[in-house]
């Protein structure tokens, strides 16, 4: 709490409040009671460009994404009650450009218990930010895939499926796991089929194809079915991604096609059947009315 500070801080005080960060790669800046800059290290000045000097004074505020400003100070306000300390995450208008930056921040004490200053202790997390956004964005678009996606081990074993694949099958994670459905082997008409598959993917093949599976409430899927492997860093598979798409009713219009073709077919036929029997009337005919004139 640095309790042998008795009063407001000087300029040297508040400086000794960030003399052990001067040569840290963590960003360090004390601020007064009114929220005005008091001090700041070296590492803070070459992030947003400006020599320490000249920070004394300033609006920290003003270095802030405009739409984070209410949110930090929000966050700001909350450290003058106890433990009087707290964390956040913000948007700051660098010397690099806007970067993401984590504080932990504590209110700074005299003996009387009076708050003196605020000293934030900060570092750039933008990577992490990014990497967060980034994988937030694959899981929504594997959430809302509107084909069904699972996720297995090499041997079969199901980690993960996507809520369309729920849907379009009736069962979930937790049900493939309680009734051991093998998951990747339903559909194939026979294990030589089923092995064909694995070998492919043993190999590091994709391997696709057609597959009719059944569903919990006992209705046929036909499904066209991707499955591609996934490898780590040291190119081994960890992992099989199995894309499922919906073709029941492609495969009903197909089945209705072919009963269509069939029926034409067999009118065809029964056309020309009558046709050549006609001709062969015909001539019946013909040889009969000319018995008959005789």
């Amino acid at each position: 709490d640095h309790r042998d500070l008795h009063s407001l801080p000087t300029r040297r005080s508040s400086d000794l409040l960030v003399a052990p960060w001067q040569a840290s790669v963590e960003l360090v800046l004390v601020r007064s009671p009114e929220g005005r800059i008091l001090a700041v290290n070296e590492a803070f000045a070459r992030k947003f460009g400006i020599l320490r000097p000249a920070w004394t004074g300033r609006n920290p505020a003003a270095l802030l994404h405009p739409d984070d400003v209410a949110d930090w100070t929000a966050a700001t306000a909350r450290i003058v009650y106890p433990p009087y300390r707290g964390s956040h995450e913000h948007r700051w208008q660098t010397a690099q450009g806007t970067r993401w930056l984590s504080w932990e921040e504590l209110a700074v004490r005299d003996a009387e218990g009076s708050i003196v200053a605020y000293r934030a202790v900060g570092r750039d997390v933008t990577k992490r930010r990014l990497a967060e956004e980034h994988y937030h964005k694959l899981a929504n678009a594997v959430d809302q895939s509107p084909f069904s996606i699972v996720v297995t081990t090499p041997d079969g074993r199901v980690q993960y499926v996507n809520p369309k694949f729920t849907f379009s099958t009736g069962y979930t994670l937790e049900e493939i796991f309680e009734k051991e459905i093998p998951v990747l082997r339903e559909g194939h008409a026979n294990d030589e089929s089923f092995r064909e598959f694995e070998q492919t993917v043993a190999e590091g093949r994709k391997w696709s194809g057609e597959l009719c599976t059944r569903c919990k409430d006992g209705r046929n899927l036909w499904e066209f079915v991707q499955v591609s492997p996934i490898r780590n860093h040291a190119d081994e598979i960890t992992h099989l991604l199995s894309m499922r798409e919906d073709i029941t009713e492609r495969k009903k219009l197909e089945d209705q096609l072919r009963q269509a073709q069939k029926m034409e077919s067999l009118g065809t036929l029964a056309g020309g059947i009558a046709h050549d029997f006609n001709n062969v009337l015909a001539i019946i005919n013909g040889f009969t009315e000319i018995a008959l004139s005789r």
